[in-house]
């Protein structure tokens, strides 16, 4: 069952559109392979909002995985949980980051779920020193599970093909 729902999935986030508007994905940086890529992990929801407790079960799971992934990361990275980074807490110097609305709306007290089907938002790459953001890839609340997984996998391709 499991091997089903990530194999639909993946399948969903193939079929989502990976170009932007003038037919085909944004250049990324190639100094992405020298300065460091933060990735914000999942925090823990209030208990009292909507959808919250399926979160927080999860999200054990996702910042494991997560850090699995970063560890197959060719290149500099840091992780931080977003409250600390939304708090300046302690903040790895850093000039990118690895950023999904969906995820900020946790923290901001919106809890967005699988059954918000026709909701959509861009995971994008943060260029904190020229304020530029890239589009990675639309992200939808079913595919959170592998968001960081597709995310790491994207801009890697990029970065490799020069793009």
């Amino acid at each position: 069952m499991v091997k089903k729902l990530l194999a639909c999935t993946l399948l969903t986030i193939l079929g989502l559109s990976l170009t932007s508007a003038v037919g085909g994905p944004e250049p990324l940086p190639q100094d992405l392979r020298t300065e460091t890529l933060l990735v914000l992990l999942f925090d823990r929801a209030p208990d009292n909002l909507r959808g919250a407790k399926k979160h927080n079960e999860l999200i054990d799971e996702l910042n494991r995985k997560t850090l699995e992934e970063l560890k197959k990361y060719p290149y500099p990275s840091a992780t931080m949980a977003r409250s600390k980074y939304e708090k300046n807490e302690d903040v790895p110097e850093h000039r990118y980051m690895l950023n999904g609305i969906i995820a900020k709306k946790f923290n901001d007290g919106e809890i967005v779920t699988t059954s918000d089907r026709a909701y959509v938002s861009d995971v994008v790459l943060e260029d904190h020193r020229t304020e530029t953001t890239y589009i990675i890839f639309k992200d939808k609340p079913s595919t959170q599970h592998i968001f960081t997984k597709y995310a790491l996998n994207e801009i890697v391709k990029r970065v490799e093909k020069g793009k």
